[in-house]
Order: C-alpha cells, then structure tokens, then sequence
C-alpha cells in the first residue's frame, strides 16, 4: 500500500507452535523511515481455541425420591481455554433438554432436586461443559 493513507495489514507465516514473537512497524517515505510503534505484548504462536472435549466419568449417587447427587471429571482438553462451568441439562418431551443448571464453582458433584418443570422426568440427566466466551 505505498502511497495511501488506509490501513495496511501483514500476515506472518512460518512461525512456530509455543514461541513468542514481538511485533513493529514504521512507515518510511521517500526521506527516510519513521518512529517505530511496538505491539505491547508478545505473539504466542497456537491453535485457536476451541470447544472442551466432554466431561469425563459422569455417575450418580445418593439417589433419594426427590433428588440425585451427579459427580464426573474435567474433559481430558479444554480446548485451549480454561473451563469456567458446566451446564446440566434434563430430558423433556422426547428429544428436547431443558437447562436445569449451571454451575460455575467445577465443584464436580451437583445435586439434581425435583425439576416438575413441564418435563417427564424419567430419564437421567446429562451434563456437558462449557468454555469462557
């Protein structure tokens, strides 16, 4: 883009998975090169972030006739990101899940109490985990 006064972009290739890279640019003109302008943090080459993998060894206990305690493990990947929570989902009318919970403080055992809501509650309920947005 010599000569213009829009934004200019640069990919970079050949980096290298785990190393950090620093960044700058100047512009430069028929009289010389200007300041420099620094990225302020270093480049971490890596995959983008994606979603968990599910959480692993999902049981159940202390099964009473109101309630049930649901216990599992973190997934195996958390997809790059940290884990902040997992949703716990219930059977509802054949093939729809309704959002029971959310639980946020990875305690790894919740307690599922008497959800009436509109749902045949018959089925046990399923866990998934989720990533920060």
């Amino acid at each position: 883009m010599l000569g213009s006064s829009e934004a200019a972009e640069c990919s970079v290739t050949d980096m290298q998975k785990g190393k950090s890279y620093r960044y700058r640019i100047c512009a430069q003109n028929q009289h010389g090169k200007g300041p420099y302008v620094d990225l302020p943090d270093p480049v971490l080459a890596n995959d983008p972030p994606t979603v968990p993998d599910c959480p692993r060894s999902l049981t159940y206990s202390n099964v009473k006739k109101d309630s049930v305690c649901l216990s599992w493990a973190l997934p195996s990947s958390d997809g790059g990101e940290p884990i902040t929570g997992e949703h716990c989902f219930l059977p509802c009318y054949h093939l729809l899940w309704l959002l029971v919970a959310v639980i946020r403080n990875l305690c790894h055992c919740f307690a599922v109490h008497s959800w009436k809501l509109y749902c045949d509650l018959h089925a046990a309920p399923v866990c998934e985990t989720v990533a920060a947005k």
